[in-house]
């Protein structure tokens, strides 16, 4: 994986910002010495579009009661393994 660059998650509902166009409300800035923009991420409508399904997560964690090595860290493993590879 290229450096500065974080593994896509299964349930990430949008590419990495350096992979798609900038959408209204994001700003621009030039970086230091070059002409490419910087998309400045709302870091607000980034959370509400992904509330709900962190809600989800935590309510079945909560529900299920294992906090540690639960069904919800099987996964996870899953993924940080492939990652590492």
């Amino acid at each position: 994986m290229p450096a500065g660059r974080r593994p896509t998650l299964p349930n990430d509902p949008a590419p990495p910002a350096e992979h798609r166009p900038a959408t209204p409300g994001e700003r621009h800035s030039a970086p230091p010495g070059g002409d490419d923009p910087i998309a400045f991420i709302d870091l607000r409508a980034q959370y509400r579009r992904l509330k709900p399904g962190i809600d989800a997560a935590i309510e079945r964690t909560l529900a299920d009661g294992r906090f540690v090595m639960g069904p919800a860290v099987r996964p996870l493993r899953r993924h940080a393994r492939a990652s590492a590879r």
